[in-house]
C-alpha cells in the first residue's frame, strides 16, 4: 500500500509495498537520538507507518533501523532508502554490503584535478584526536571511492578560487567517506563544517549555508520484485544555482 506524506520536508520518490525512497533534505538528521530534538528521517518512518512498527519485536532488525537501509549525513541531501518489512530490510542490506548498488553523488570540491577519472582507495576510521571526526586511518576499514571531474570553474562566485564539479561513487558506505577522501587530497568539500578549515568555510559562508554534497543516484535490482530501479534525485536549487 502507497500512503500519503503528511509534512513537505520530505519527497517520496519512489514507493511500493516493500520499500519507500525518498530525497532527504540537507538539515535534516536521519537518526532518533535524545540529543536531538527535531524531526528526523526516522520520526517521519515512524508517523508515516505506524502499523508496520506498532507490533514488531523491538529487538528485530527493522526496529532498531525503523527501517533504514543506509545514512546520509545532515548536511547531505538527496536519495534515502527505507524497508517496510524485515525480509525485505535484510536483502537490501546484503545488496549494499556486497556492493550490488550503483551509487552516484554530486560534489564541488576545492580546488582543480590533474585526472578526470581517478580512484581513492584510503581506509577510514574513527579520528583518534576528535570523536566527531573520521580519518584515514591505517588498518581500518577498507574505503573506495570512484571519482569523475565534470567541470572545473576557475573563479567560484567571484572569490578568485576554483572549484570542481565532480560525480562521486562510492563502492563502500563509511562515514563521511567522499568528505573524507577529497579532504585527503587537500580538495575538500564546498561548505563542509567540519573538514574543509575555518578559512574555506568563511569563503563559501556568504552563498552556501550548507555543504555541496548530494546523493543523486540510486540503482540496483528490487529484491523482492526482481525488477531494475533506477532512483534519481535532482540538484536542489540552492546548489545548481552555484554551477549555473
Amino acid at each position: 500500500m502507497v500512503s500519503d506524506n503528511p509534512t513537505g520536508k520530505i519527497k517520496i520518490v519512489y514507493e511500493d509495498d516493500f520499500l519507500v525512497a525518498i530525497e532527504k533534505p540537507a538539515g535534516m538528521v536521519v537518526n532518533k537520538s535524545s540529543s536531538w530534538h527535531q524531526e528526523t528521517v526516522q520520526d517521519w518512518m515512524l508517523a508515516l507507518y505506524p502499523n508496520i512498527f506498532s507490533s514488531l519485536d523491538p529487538e528485530s532488525e527493522l526496529a532498531r533501523r525503523y527501517g533504514l537501509v543506509h545514512r546520509l549525513d545532515k548536511d547531505t541531501s538527496g536519495i534515502l532508502l527505507l524497508a517496510k518489512d524485515e525480509d525485505t530490510l535484510i536483502k537490501l542490506l546484503f545488496l549494499f554490503k556486497h556492493r550490488l548498488v550503483v551509487k552516484e553523488y554530486i560534489v564541488l570540491a576545492w580546488g582543480n584535478f590533474d585526472q578526470n577519472e581517478f580512484r581513492v582507495n584510503a581506509p577510514i576510521g574513527r579520528n583518534p584526536r576528535m570523536r566527531r571526526k573520521q580519518a584515514i586511518v591505517k588498518g581500518t576499514k577498507e574505503s573506495i571511492t570512484d571519482f569523475e571531474v565534470k567541470n572545473f570553474f576557475a573563479d567560484f562566485r567571484g572569490t578568485g578560487l576554483g572549484v570542481t564539479l565532480l560525480h562521486a561513487f562510492p563502492q563502500t558506505g563509511r562515514t563521511h567517506q567522499i568528505r573524507i577522501h577529497l579532504a585527503a587530497l587537500y580538495h575538500p568539500v564546498v561548505g563542509d563544517p567540519l573538514y574543509s578549515g575555518k578559512k574555506r568555510l568563511k569563503i563559501a559562508a556568504p552563498f552556501l549555508n550548507r555543504m555541496f554534497l548530494h546523493a543523486r543516484r540510486l540503482s540496483f535490482t528490487h529484491p523482492i520484485l526482481k525488477k531494475e530501479l533506477d532512483l534519481i534525485s535532482p540538484l536542489p536549487d540552492e546548489l545548481k544555482v552555484l554551477i549555473s
